[in-house]
């Protein structure tokens, strides 16, 4: 009876339940800046070179040294490039995949606490890459 009972024991601790969590893995985060020169919040998915160097012409307008153009590969990957807007505080955009279908993979956008705990008015950004696909990317 104690042998049974061990070994039942033994089964379901080492059973692990399936996870609803979509993996995360695909979605890499390039780097978040505290200043992007539009005010309002943006959600974009550049798929090609040209759009990209667009978006850092427009950031790198007021920096010297600018920030410089990621290298990607846009047969394999994607940009996204998130911008929360103008805020008081210094929180950063923080971009997640919330679930994936047999057509769309659907994008969470959260905005996490900076630990700079700066003061003052800022409009974060972050550019993230993703594996890319020919399902239609949504922001949720």
């Amino acid at each position: 009876m104690r042998l049974v009972f061990c070994l039942l024991l033994l089964i379901f601790c080492s059973c692990k339940p399936q996870s609803s969590v979509v993996d995360d893995s695909r979605l890499v985060q390039l780097f978040c800046d505290m200043y992007y020169p539009n005010n309002t919040g943006q959600q974009v998915i550049i798929r090609d070179s040209k759009t990209l160097s667009s978006y850092f012409a427009q950031i790198n307008k007021s920096r010297k040294p600018g920030l410089p153009v990621p290298k990607i590969d846009f047969n394999d990957e994607v940009v996204i490039l998130v911008s929360s807007g103008l805020v008081n505080s210094s929180g950063i955009p923080k971009v997640s995949i919330k679930n994936e279908t047999d057509t769309t993979i659907g994008l969470m956008l959260e905005f996490s606490p900076d630990n700079q705990k700066l003061k003052g008015s800022f409009t974060p950004f972050c550019l993230y890459k993703l594996k890319s696909t020919n399902k239609e990317i949504a922001f949720h």
